[in-house]
């Protein structure tokens, strides 16, 4: 029988007639002399076969998360939970979604509301849609703002001068919620 350590990337239990009796397994990595393969840390993955040391583990990916020790392959059922981002190297999803943003589903960054919605509550995957006689203009919207005189704002609202009055009608209220809430002028 040989003598000697098991070469990295290979691990060596009980009665090895050889320094490469089983190479290392994914999630993995076995180095020089190891008799069982070590996982690779939470945080961190291995799809390879063969790893030798701790920094052939990656750091879990963005938008998903590596909960715990060992993990060979990043997939569906480690995406980043809904209402939390996930960084790399994410062992756990704690970053939570602030408002004016939505992380779905394996979100590795907020994302800003778009116009025409908002979000005043934080850890949430969706954004809200702008209400009737409120208008929600540009990005990262954390709450809506009231319709100005002359215009009126339909649910979903993205601008403020979106629609206005049509000629021949006029208004001098705020908060129009659709066309029929301007008044025609007289004469």
């Amino acid at each position: 029988a040989p003598s000697g350590k098991c070469y990295s990337g290979y691990y060596c239990d009980g009665g090895a007639t050889t320094p490469t009796q089983h190479m290392c397994t994914t999630g993995h990595f076995c180095p020089n002399g190891t008799k069982s393969p070590e996982p690779c840390p939470a945080g961190r993955y291995s799809p390879s076969w063969g790893a030798k040391s701790v920094s052939a583990c990656k750091a879990c990916p963005s938008g998903y998360y590596c909960d715990r020790a060992g993990v060979a392959f990043v997939n569906a059922s480690i995406l980043c939970t809904a209402g939390y981002y996930c960084e790399n190297g994410t062992v756990t999803p704690t970053l939570e979604c602030p408002i004016g943003h939505r992380c779905p589903t394996g979100t590795a960054a907020p994302k800003e509301c778009e116009p025409g919605t908002y979000q005043n509550e934080k850890n949430k995957d969706t954004c809200k849609s702008c209400p009737a006689g409120f208008a929600c203009p540009g990005y990262g919207n954390v709450n809506f703002t009231d319709c100005p005189a002359g215009y009126y704002c339909l649910n979903g609202t993205k601008f403020l001068n979106e629609y206005p009055c049509p000629n021949g009608t006029f208004s001098v209220n705020t908060n129009l919620q659709s066309l029929s809430d301007c008044t025609p002028c007289l004469g």
